[in-house]
């Protein structure tokens, strides 16, 4: 069942620290509205003097930015710090999205690129689409 109603869809992040370690995160965010992506796939190119020019990476943070409502507790740390999403948590740290663009804009660029771009649709296998049924004729692909 697909339910429309989540506000808390879970985005599972792999990457290196700094030290290199492989490091496990999840981004929690809330689907795009409509308009929201109409707006990021307008704001992908610009028009400016006359000339249409890339403007991918910076809407693809601001939209990835406006779409994040968390981040899984325990894994981020500032200073030696942990921070934390949830307001209701002692380790909250209410500029969390400013650090993230700050410090990780390519990790958001490539989750709104995830989210507002990359369709995820059932594969048919494609034995399934080239059977026919016993005693049809199989033409080759081009000559039907």
């Amino acid at each position: 069942m697909f339910d429309l109603s989540c506000e808390k869809n879970r985005f599972p992040v792999a990457a290196k620290n700094p030290m290199g370690e492989d490091v496990s995160v999840d981004f929690y965010y809330r689907r795009p509205t409509t308009e929201e992506i109409i707006a990021y796939n307008k704001g992908l190119f610009i028009k400016k003097n006359g000339k249409v020019v890339n403007n991918v990476v910076p809407t693809r943070i601001e939209m990835g930015l406006r779409i994040l409502t968390g981040i899984q507790d325990g894994v981020f740390s500032l200073n030696g710090k942990p921070i934390s999403s949830d307001p209701a948590s002692s380790d909250y740290y209410s500029d969390w999205k400013s650090l993230l663009k700050n410090v990780l804009s390519g990790t958001i660029a490539n989750f709104a690129f995830r989210v507002f771009e990359a369709v995820s649709e059932v594969q048919i296998d494609q034995e399934e689409i080239l059977a026919t049924e016993e005693g049809e004729e199989t033409l080759p692909l081009g000559k039907s």
